[in-house]
C-alpha cells in the first residue's frame, strides 16, 4: 500500500521521522511508555494520554493512506524493568506479552492503518555520555539487550496478526551483541544516521 503520509508518534524516538521528506513526519508526545498505552485498559486513557482523543489529531489521521507509526518502550526497558524483573521476580516473558497485548487492545480500536517502529538497540550503560537521572539506565547491559530483542519479536508478532505495519530498524543500528552500535548512536541512547531509517521506510511502506 502506498500511503500518503507517515506520522511517527510516541516518545523521542520518533524524532527519526522528522525531516526526511515532506510526507514523513513527527508528533513526539513526550517520554511516553507502552505501560501507559496498556494500562488505558486499567485506568483512565483520558487523563495519561489524551492525543488518543484530540479531536484535531485524529481528523489529520485516521484517514487509510495515512500510517500512524508508534514508537514506545525504549523507557519501559531501560528505566522500568530491571526493578519488575530482577527485584520483583516477574517472569520477563509473561510481562513482555501481557503488557503488549494490552497496547494493541487500546490502539485497535482507535484507528488504522498503524504499526510500530521496532525498539532501537540497548546502549551499553558505560557508552552513555550524559545520562539524565530522571531516566536511568537500570540493569544488566545484556538484560536489557534481551528485553529489547523479545519485545520487539512479540510487537512484530502482533503487528502480523493484526494486519499491521512493523518497521524494524533494529538490525541496522545493531552490533553482533544486540547493543547500539556505538558509531551510530548520539552519546545517549538515540540513533544517528537518519538514512538507514529512510532506507526501511522506502523499501517496507512508500
Amino acid at each position: 500500500m502506498k500511503y500518503r503520509k507517515i506520522i511517527g508518534i510516541g516518545d523521542s524516538h520518533c524524532g527519526n521521522f522528522n525531516g526526511i521528506r515532506d510526507n514523513i513526519t513527527d508528533l513526539q508526545l513526550g517520554p511516553i511508555t507502552l505501560y501507559q498505552i496498556a494500562k488505558n485498559n486499567r485506568e483512565n486513557i483520558r487523563r495519561d494520554i489524551p492525543f488518543l482523543f484530540n479531536s484535531n489529531i485524529k481528523e489529520k489521521i485516521n484517514t487509510e493512506d495515512v500510517l500512524l507509526l508508534y514508537c514506545a518502550g525504549e523507557i519501559d526497558i531501560r528505566c522500568n524493568w530491571d526493578k519488575q524483573i530482577n527485584k520483583l521476580g516477574k517472569n520477563e516473558d509473561e510481562l513482555i506479552k501481557k503488557l503488549i497485548d494490552e497496547v494493541f487492545i487500546t490502539l485497535l480500536p482507535l484507528h488504522k492503518p498503524f504499526g510500530f517502529q521496532s525498539i532501537v538497540p540497548a546502549v551499553r550503560k558505560e557508552h552513555i555520555l550524559i545520562e539524565d537521572d530522571t531516566y536511568p539506565t537500570n540493569g544488566p547491559n545484556e538484560d536489557r539487550v534481551r528485553w529489547v530483542i523479545k519485545t520487539n519479536s512479540y510487537l512484530k508478532q502482533k503487528c502480523i496478526e493484526n494486519n499491521c505495519v512493523f518497521l524494524d530498524i533494529w538490525e541496522s543500528y545493531a552490533d553482533e551483541e544486540g547493543h547500539m552500535r556505538l558509531e551510530l548512536s548520539d552519546g545517549g541512547v538515540h540513533v544517528l544516521n537518519k538514512s538507514l531509517v529512510i532506507e526501511q521506510i522506502i523499501k517496507q511502506n512508500l
